[in-house]
């Protein structure tokens, strides 16, 4: 997030500089010192999140596989509720015992689905722009 902002409050830190250190080589010295803080700071940042990912590597299956553990169970309730239930009731019906299934909220499962799939699909295309690693 610091990366993305710094092209816009570089130069204006730069007009400050200028104004502050009319002399040109202790405007390019304190510019200097000015991108190198900035440099170490985006590092301790860089270095803060590897500590993080390492502890969310380091959790269990589940704190791991939140987001495709939620999208399989989404994928199976719309297997049951468009393939698996119909058949059931279809066959059921067929062989002279009809047997009336509970029909669940598909709003809900709706929701969910949507939000996962909007948020791997901007996932998908901040990838192939490049702006995410």
């Amino acid at each position: 997030m610091i990366s993305s902002i710094l092209p816009a409050i570089l130069p204006t830190v730069g007009k400050l500089v200028d104004k502050i250190f009319p002399d040109e080589e202790a405007n390019k010295r304190e510019k200097l010192k000015i991108e190198q803080e900035l440099l170490k700071q985006l590092q301790s940042v860089d270095l803060a999140q590897i500590d993080v990912n390492k502890v969310e590597a380091a959790g269990n299956a589940l704190q791991r596989s939140w987001r495709p553990t939620i999208g399989w169970v989404c994928a199976l309730a719309f297997a049951y509720h468009f393939l698996v239930q119909p058949m059931i009731v279809f066959i059921a019906s067929i062989s002279g015992h009809p047997i009336p299934l509970p029909d669940f909220d598909m709003s809900a499962l709706m929701s969910v689905t949507m939000g996962l799939l909007g948020l791997g699909g901007l996932r998908t295309f901040e990838k192939m722009k490049g702006i995410s690693k």
